[in-house]
């Protein structure tokens, strides 16, 4: 699962929204669509019975994981010549 600010989620049918996560602490902060924010482990969301992941909403910022896709040149000079064989 990936938690990254802007993930959104239903817990007991409240929907909330990841607005910051701190990973040194394995703590995160949701904020639900009232604007009340509560800060919870990660342990704590990924154990609670009733999680839902919800799609992301659009706020502007980039998505959670951006990469650029694989080509040739990522791949070694001995992953080429057995790519060749």
């Amino acid at each position: 699962m990936q938690i990254a600010p802007g993930r959104r989620v239903a817990l007991n049918g409240v929907e909330w929204t990841v607005d910051d996560v701190h990973g040194q602490l394995g703590q995160l902060v949701l904020v639900d669509d009232d604007g009340r924010a509560e800060t919870r482990s990660f342990r704590w969301l990924i154990n609670h019975a009733d999680l839902r992941l919800l799609p992301a909403v659009e706020s502007g910022r980039p998505p959670p994981v951006a990469r650029q896709p694989r080509t040739l040149a990522d791949l070694t000079k001995d992953q080429l010549e057995l790519l060749t064989k």
